[in-house]
């Protein structure tokens, strides 16, 4: 008799435990919430500087350089040349 007491009392102490943990598991944590909630908005923000960035840096126009550059190839390209020029022509820097 004193044996099922016993378990009895474990059992109910096993059972007060679990729905403690169960209970402190599933409430809500408002700190930490918070905490996500501005880590997700920093991230959020990071993001789309980068993007931003990257937006601006490919549909911007060609620079100055390249644009001289360009002429100048194009230049080249559309002049006459004779066969001896043409090997010259590959032989250089453009």
């Amino acid at each position: 008799m004193n044996i099922f007491i016993r378990s009895k009392r474990l059992l109910g102490l096993l059972l007060v435990l679990v729905s403690c943990l169960l209970i402190v598991g599933c409430s809500d944590n408002e700190k930490a919430k918070a905490v996500e909630a501005e880590k997700t908005t920093h991230s959020i923000e990071k993001d789309k500087a980068a993007i931003q960035a990257v937006i601006e840096k490919q549909f911007t126009g060609p620079d100055k350089k390249y644009r001289e550059l360009w002429d100048a190839a194009t230049e080249i390209q559309t002049a006459e040349m004779n066969e001896e020029e043409y090997a010259v022509w590959m032989k250089g820097p453009e």
